[in-house]
């Protein structure tokens, strides 16, 4: 959805490559795949050996600590893999010099910070992998006109964020030399809070005289919360009857549990929220859905 921001996500440490395909790719990779996939390729126990750290910092109060260790175990095919990591970033952030309204940005200011932590292991063919994602970003627009978003906008008060758990499992199942299965498991936990508010000019009260006697402020405080669980396992197949032929294919379901999806709204500094939600989905809701995909892949050759 025209940005992202891999190293909130991911730490830039533990990249060894990044491949990217052009083109539609749909059939392979999901619905989301219609302009091209980026696929992000992390460091193994076995290429790390050993143990990195990193500290660092930069401009906009940007600063950061990460270490990553991993290396081989046992020989050859029966032996396997394992890395582990752990990274702290911060940053104030360069954000946007106006307002959309075109008013100059006071601060100017996008705090962001995130936390990762996870592991991986591959024994033999078995492959397990776990990773955590703690990120906020908080969008600042404090225009120069006006004094209360200066005052009251802050990071501790107006922030997105989310916390990710990622546990992926899989299996490579060779079938001699052309032909491997690969059924494999996962389970997401995703909690998406946010917090938002805003001030309506306030209202003035007159007296019997016709004078201002108190002007009366409303506001709105919106506290969202996006909690999910996503539950899925399928095979992925593959087969080279010869090196001219490729044949590709998958089949797979997902289930996605609704632990709390809901809006709540404080509407003049209101101590509860309105009720109902305006906006909220029922919990222990499910959403689920198949998917399959097969390819064909040849190549002539002349030689």
């Amino acid at each position: 959805y025209s940005h992202a921001w891999i190293d909130a996500y991911l730490p830039l440490d533990r990249v060894k490559q990044i491949e990217i395909i052009k083109g539609p790719g749909s059939a392979i990779y999901g619905t989301n795949a219609f302009a091209g996939v980026i696929n992000v390729v992390t460091q193994t126990g076995a290429e790390i050996q050993g143990a990195q750290a990193r500290i660092g910092g930069g401009s906009f109060g940007t600063r950061e600590a990460s270490v990553t260790t991993g290396d081989r175990f046992g020989k050859a095919h029966k032996g396997g893999h394992w890395t582990a990591y752990a990274r702290i970033f911060e940053s104030l952030g360069d954000g946007i010099e106006r307002t959309p309204k075109g008013e100059r940005d006071v601060q100017g200011q996008r705090p962001i910070s995130s936390t990762n932590v996870g592991f991986a292991v591959s024994l033999g063919d078995f492959n397990l992998r776990f990773d955590h994602v703690s990120y906020v970003a908080s969008y600042l627009t404090q225009a120069e006109s006006n004094l209360w978003e200066v005052l009251l906008e802050s990071p501790d008060e107006f922030n997105l964020g989310f916390r990710n758990d990622f546990l992926y499992a899989s299996y490579d199942w060779h079938i001699g030399d052309e032909i491997h299965l690969k059924p494999w498991l996962l389970f997401q936990d995703h909690d998406n809070p946010g917090l938002y508010g805003w001030l309506q000019e306030p209202e003035l009260v007159e007296d019997d005289n016709g004078d201002i006697a108190s002007a009366q402020w409303a506001g709105t405080l919106v506290e969202t919360e996006k909690h999910t669980r996503r539950y899925g396992t399928g095979v992925h197949f593959e087969a080279r009857p010869s090196y001219a032929h490729v044949i590709v294919a998958g089949a797979g379901a997902e289930a996605i549990e609704v632990v709390r999806v809901e809006d709540r709204y404080f509407t003049d500094f209101s101590p509860t929220p309105e009720t109902p939600s305006p906006f909220s989905v029922p919990p222990g809701s499910w959403v689920g859905g198949f998917h399959a995909f097969g390819q064909h892949t040849w190549t002539p050759l002349y030689w």
